[in-house]
């Protein structure tokens, strides 16, 4: 009888695909647009970087010029008052030459008109001073001490308390220091001709009280006040002027005789920054630590008028100037170095950064320099990051034109040589060689409009699928280094340095028999998953599963000269790992899971064992066993992780870890160490730390054999851990075996007969 007619099938009509020719031009003008734009924010961050650089380099060179005119100013005082110091230094009849000092000091302020006071005063407290007038010349002030004993002192103090302001005032003050001090002033021309003496009865003045006098004698050489103002006649067209003093102290012998100073108007300072050029509108200034004032692009924002009932004026606060970068810059700077309310700024460094202010972007640049002791000045700069950048925002529009050109070119290019394009087969070529070196990493499935390309990429979207179920069977790496060599898998091993790493589940077992499959076969694929995946990234190379436990190496197939550290680090975070996925069990009704795990390092065969039909790549040897028994005498002193000897040896820079015990194993009669790994280097909490080294001390006297000693620290060692310690009892406890005579005495413990 004839079989029944089967209707045909009907295949579906193929879908309509775009030409090439047509669809290679879009997608060129896609992909160079798209570069284009890349390029173009590349070039644009580069550029950006360049400036940044280019901003750095001229603050720096800025902050340097004006450190160099400061410090020019400055040591042009310091060399005066050092030369002054010796032209000062007593005759042999011990008397001060004042004539010569007085001459010195008038050439020294015809020749450098920073200097506005030169002045000199002695331990008798006598005082000779030369003050530039506003008239340019050089007048003299003469006090001098007639008497300096207790009561003239005393006499002076009382006449200081004494305002000057009215008449009966002067007479008071008269009254008291006539008969101590004589105040003289001598005025000359602009040529230093004499013109007239006064005489000035009110005056009080006692040099050995002032700042400059102390600093100098306390230091005992070159000293600098800190900057202030002061007032009196105008100097430079001014009434007030901002300045500092140098003095130096004058010696007779090792006795300090008096002290020379100079005033310096810092008025130059000021100049010099209004001259500077710092792209188009930067501003350099000079502050000290507290933020005040010393030298500014605009020397009358470097003083303001006090604010209490005695009037004059101070120096200003960088908070309180005109310019808004200035004050906004200081205030990051501040922020930036985490100060109180007073705090002043002390940099150990340059600081460089950008910020915003209410005109702008601006950078801010910082850099601090000593002025002697307790004297620290700190260079400010701001510049607008349009100074800099407005260049790139221009040439960023010019590389945006030149894209959009290069784009039509080449659409119209890549119209006249679309058949000849590869670029596809070229892509598929290279899929094909990933997988020749076994890369099957999940890539987007390659969608295309055309049909030979979609089903070629189709096809090797299957054939990674397959591989990757494959590759779950056996080690990758080994299987990637076969294809490099050239060569088939074949039996045979080598002799190498390995780290073999065991870990076992407690008690999973009887787990086993309380879980339905599904439930056990989910927990134990998701433990093995993770703790694998933990032991590839550490670079090790997982050997095998038998039931929950597990076996990997390291050092094989892959050379790694750190094996026995990774392989700590892996257990180390196999336990962390486990921790977080038994909280997770425990909330869904599963009992507590532990993992057990034992970690040697030893020279093993490793390579492919089993049949010329069927390979295993696994090792072989002593240390592999030993690696094994290991893991299983975890549960003997109550610890996660056990390591062997040769292992801590390996990895004790990167892990931290105690003495368990000092063991024979079968058939060898010297004794090794076995250590509980704890931690990474430097991981452990001050408590532990403490146990430690309680615990070493402890064995220290075990391996001496002073058996009752070690059992009472093991003991308290216990009590600083808080918590009970399964090695320390075992040890405590075989010492007092040991004392009493239960045991024959020997520190080393069989370990493979237990």
């Amino acid at each position: 009888m004839d079989a029944p007619p089967v209707a045909a099938s009907r295949t579906p009509p193929p879908e309509r695909k775009i030409r090439l020719k047509i669809s290679l031009p879009v997608f060129f003008f896609i992909f160079i647009s798209l570069a284009s734009i890349i390029i173009v924010l590349l070039t644009h961050s580069s550029a950006s970087i360049s400036i940044d650089d280019l901003a750095r380099n001229l603050v720096q060179r800025i902050s340097q010029r004006t450190l160099e005119n400061t410090v020019n100013l400055l040591d042009s005082a310091a060399s005066m008052a050092r030369l002054n110091e010796v032209m000062l230094r007593p005759d042999p009849d011990g008397a001060m030459p004042l004539e010569r000092f007085d001459r010195l000091t008038r050439r020294q302020m015809e020749l450098y008109p920073q200097a506005a006071l030169v002045y000199f005063g002695d331990e008798a407290g006598n005082h000779w001073l030369n003050k530039r007038g506003a008239d340019g010349a050089i007048n003299t002030r003469v006090i001098q001490r007639l008497r300096d004993d207790e009561a003239a002192r005393a006499a002076v103090n009382q006449a200081l308390e004494i305002s000057p302001d009215d008449e009966a005032g002067k007479q008071q003050r008269a009254a008291l220091i006539s008969p101590i001090l004589t105040t003289t002033w001598r005025y000359h021309d602009r040529q230093g001709r004499d013109l007239r003496s006064e005489e000035d009865p009110y005056f009080v003045y006692d040099p050995r009280l002032r700042p400059w006098y102390k600093g100098a004698k306390e230091s005992g050489g070159l000293s600098w006040t800190d900057v202030y103002v002061w007032s009196g006649s105008p100097l430079h067209g001014r009434d007030f002027q901002v300045g500092v003093t140098v003095s130096v102290p004058i010696r007779e012998g090792e006795r300090v005789a008096g002290v020379a100073a100079i005033d310096i108007v810092l008025q130059d300072i000021s100049s010099f920054l209004r001259k500077l050029v710092i792209g188009q509108s930067g501003r350099a200034f000079i502050v000290n630590g507290k933020g005040e004032t010393i030298g500014l692009p605009d020397y009358n924002e470097v003083m303001r008028p006090k604010t209490d009932a005695a009037g004059g004026m101070e120096l200003n606060h960088i908070s309180q100037v005109s310019h808004p970068a200035m004050r906004e810059a200081w205030r990051i700077l501040r922020t930036m170095l985490h100060l109180k309310e007073g705090e002043p700024v002390a940099l150990d460094e340059e600081k460089l950064f950008t910020f915003d202010s209410t005109d702008g972007a601006y950078y801010g640049f910082f850099k601090s320099f000593s002025l002697g002791k307790e004297r620290e000045w700190i260079i400010g700069i701001v510049a607008p990051q349009d100074d800099f950048l407005g260049e790139v925002k221009r040439n960023l529009l010019l590389s945006a034109l030149i894209s959009l050109i290069s784009v039509a070119v080449v659409v119209w290019i890549s119209i006249r040589i679309s058949r000849r394009i590869t670029l596809p087969l070229q892509a598929l070529a290279a899929e094909a060689e990933r997988i020749r070196y076994l890369d099957l990493r999940p890539s987007p499935a390659q969608q295309s409009v055309f049909q030979e390309i979609d089903q070629v990429s189709t096809s090797f979207s299957n054939m990674k699928t397959s591989l990757r179920s494959f590759e779950k069977y056996v080690p990758t790496d080994l299987v990637r280094q076969l294809i490099r060599s050239g060569h088939e898998a074949v039996l045979g091993g080598e002799r190498r340095p390995l780290s073999i790493f065991f870990s076992d589940l407690a008690g999973f077992t009887t787990l086993s028999e309380s879980l339905p499959p599904e439930q056990l076969v989910a927990i134990l694929g998701e433990y093995l998953g993770e703790m694998s995946d933990l032991i590839t990234r550490h670079n090790g190379t997982v050997d095998k599963y038998i039931g929950d436990a597990i076996m990997a190496f390291w050092n094989a197939p892959n050379s790694d000269s750190d094996h026995a550290l990774h392989a700590c680090l892996a257990a180390l975070d196999n336990q962390k790992t486990l921790a977080a996925l038994r909280e997770k069990w425990i909330a869904q009704g599963v009992p507590p899971l532990h993992c057990r795990i034992g970690i040697n390092s030893g020279d093993v065969v490793v390579g492919n064992f089993g049949s010329a039909q069927r390979l295993n790549y696994t090792c072989m040897g002593d240390p592999v066993n030993l690696a094994s028994r290991l893991e299983g005498v975890c549960k003997m002193y109550g610890v996660e992780i056990v390591i062997s000897q040769r292992t801590f040896e390996l990895a004790l820079q990167g892990i931290e870890a105690r003495r368990l015990d000092y063991v024979a194993v079968k058939g060898k009669t010297e004794g090794v160490f076995i250590y509980e790994l704890m931690a990474r280097r430097g991981g452990l909490s001050e408590e532990m730390k403490l146990f430690c080294a309680a615990y070493d001390r402890a064995f220290s006297l075990y391996l001496g054999e002073r058996w009752e000693e070690a059992a009472h620290l093991f003991d308290e060692a216990v009590q600083l851990k808080g918590s009970p310690d399964a090695a320390s009892t075992k040890l405590a406890a075989r010492c007092r075996d040991y004392a009493a005579g239960r045991l024959p005495p020997s520190i080393v413990y069989s370990l493979m007969e237990k």
